[in-house]
């Protein structure tokens, strides 16, 4: 489900905890909707960018071209200084909590593709 679907359980006592990123839930949490009562931190990449074989057999070349533009995107946003304030403002985080999340994410701007 969704993150609003999520919230609108625990408001309603359908569901008693769910798991989410702690960073977009912040501000739910610091304006007392939900408390956050622990973490649990994962070994895998929050998103995978996947096709089918047959895709790749067929649009290989345009695959390769996308790749490597959101490749060069992810290197320009990880190391634009407006980034974070950008973060902020879409995701309705202070300022600060934004800067923190910016420094704890991995970025992985690689095109390189597996074999």
């Amino acid at each position: 489900g969704s993150f609003d679907g999520a919230k609108e359980a625990l408001t309603k006592g359908i569901a008693n905890g769910f798991l989410w990123e702690k960073f977009t839930t912040k501000p739910h949490v610091d304006s007392g909707v939900m408390r956050r009562v622990g973490e649990i931190p994962t070994p895998w990449p929050c998103f995978v960018i996947a096709v089918r074989n047959e895709i790749i057999e067929a649009h290989g070349p345009k695959l390769k071209a996308m790749l490597e533009v959101l490749g060069g995107v992810c290197k320009d946003f990880k190391t634009d200084a407006a980034s974070p304030a950008y973060v902020a403002q879409e995701y309705k985080l202070k300022p600060e909590d934004a800067a923190e999340w910016f420094k704890t994410v991995e970025w992985s701007c690689s095109t390189e593709q597996p074999a």
